[in-house]
């Protein structure tokens, strides 16, 4: 029954209240597992949910699907649940998102932005505003034939990053192509990473050109105009 591993662990700022966000499930339903282990289903899509993600302080949950829609949550508060009278259950539905036309691949809450972006599996990215959750902006990626998404990043100061892989990856090379909030891209179109075996972070390159490099665990903060990394690394023995 299950199908993948998109997992999102939302952790409360004002409540003492952990649970986790499971999807990728056979039937198109994702899942609330909460600390006490009971499991919340949750079927509003029509296809497989291929991205989660969220952000903790704003006790909110997003989700999109192969049906090609986004699925907004609201966390709601213990309060509130014990109020209930019928299924206590963890998340309200508020809002549906549309624009895509394949499936989403990744998803990103970026609050000090005050936006969702999402990608889909064609390159095409949407920027939707949290307030309103309209949509503000819309780009696409110069995808090759043999180019898959891998991952979205989202800093605060506006730098977007979209990570690719060719499909057939026997040479382990992944492109990185780079944007301003207004979804504008930074030159040059892409940079180029050879031998990243264990790639799961990237690392916000400087946008005075330099090379990007990608390490297995990242923690960046920004000092003036440039994005400065430090970096926690394992040496390979």
């Amino acid at each position: 029954e299950y199908m993948g591993n998109v997992i999102y662990h939302f952790d409360s700022e004002n409540e003492t209240r952990r649970f986790l966000v499971v999807s990728s499930f056979k039937d198109n339903s994702f899942r609330v597992i909460t600390e006490s282990g009971q499991t919340e289903i949750y079927s509003f899509h029509k296809k497989e949910v291929t991205a989660v993600s969220g952000d903790n302080k704003l006790e909110l949950i997003v989700c999109g699907s192969r049906d090609c829609r986004i699925s907004v949550w609201k966390v709601r508060s213990q309060e509130k649940i014990k109020q209930m009278q019928s299924e206590r259950k963890s998340l309200k539905q508020k809002a549906t998102l549309y624009g895509h036309h394949s499936e989403i691949m990744c998803l990103v809450v970026q609050k000090d932005l005050n936006v969702i972006i999402s990608l889909d599996k064609s390159g095409t990215c949407l920027m939707h505003g949290l307030v309103n959750l309209r949509l503000i902006k819309h780009w696409s990626i110069p995808l090759d034939k043999n180019e898959a998404i891998m991952s979205l990043h989202a800093h605060p100061n506006g730098l977007i990053v979209v990570v690719t892989f060719p499909i057939q990856n026997k040479q382990n090379v992944f492109r990185i192509y780079t944007y301003n909030a207004n979804g504008e891209q930074i030159q040059p179109s892409y940079k180029q990473i050879e031998g990243a075996t264990d790639l799961r972070y990237v690392a916000f390159y400087e946008q005075s050109g330099q090379y990007p490099v990608s390490y297995t665990h990242l923690r960046a903060h920004e000092t003036g105009r440039n994005l400065v990394c430090r970096l926690l690394l394992e040496k390979k023995k």
